[in-house]
């Protein structure tokens, strides 16, 4: 991408990662660790608190243990815990972080919720003191991982509904710290970076198709549900 274009600044404002591809090989570039970036380091902060680990002969930088829990649980929380991965990484997770951590991660909206989704599917008890309490947090986290792991992606087109949107956007704000991120998140929901480049030529295409095309899209997701 032309970093001086248009499109590179929407993306990198709408977006956090860059999916590089070079024959069987494929990469994620970050900048952020989620689209909405309260609660979570910047790029310099996560950097500096990071850990090395050795992969074979190789020393590979990654996210220290709190900081790899709280976008773990961000994750989860984003996909509406659907994903049985997602829990077993918060879960083995929880067992690694420090005791001096474990109050301050547990005042993290994401990560309470997420430890206690987690906690449901695996049992595991270091999660116990990091997971939600309040009734009716516990109540909204359990019904919308148990829809979310009941018919998968609540923005597919097997299983769209208001409902689903709803939830979504009640999910998203929930992340967000503020109203620069919940725009981040629902203008990427709205028009994805992605949907502004021709997949065949890689090239920029105009707003106008862009819109048109995910108008397209909306409408072939909601046009059998009215018949």
């Amino acid at each position: 991408p032309d970093p001086a274009s248009a499109l590179w600044r929407y993306t990198l404002w709408a977006d956090h990662e860059l999916l590089l591809v070079r024959e069987a090989m494929m990469l994620d570039l970050h900048w952020s660790l989620t689209v909405n970036r309260a609660g979570l380091p910047d790029f310099d902060t996560a950097w500096e608190r990071g850990a090395h680990v050795q992969i074979g002969a190789r020393s590979i930088a990654t996210l220290g243990l709190a900081d790899a829990l709280v976008h773990a649980s961000a994750h989860a929380h984003k996909d509406g815990w659907r994903w049985m991965r997602s829990l077993v990484d918060i879960a083995l997770l929880s067992r690694l972080v420090q005791p001096s951590e474990r109050e301050s991660l547990s005042r993290v909206r994401s990560v309470r919720r997420s430890a206690l989704v987690a906690h449901d599917a695996t049992g595991v008890p270091e999660l116990e003191s990091l997971m939600a309490v309040n009734p009716r947090e516990v109540a909204r986290a359990r019904r919308t991982a148990s829809v979310q792991q009941r018919t998968g992606d609540w923005t597919s087109s097997d299983h769209w509904s208001a409902r689903a949107t709803y939830d979504w956007a009640h999910q998203q704000l929930e992340l967000s710290g503020g109203p620069t991120d919940y725009a981040r998140s629902v203008a990427g929901f709205v028009l994805a970076p992605a949907s502004l480049v021709d997949p065949e030529t890689r090239l920029g295409i105009s707003l106008p198709t862009a819109l048109g095309a995910r108008a397209r899209a909306v409408v072939s997701r909601v046009s059998p549900r009215a018949g």
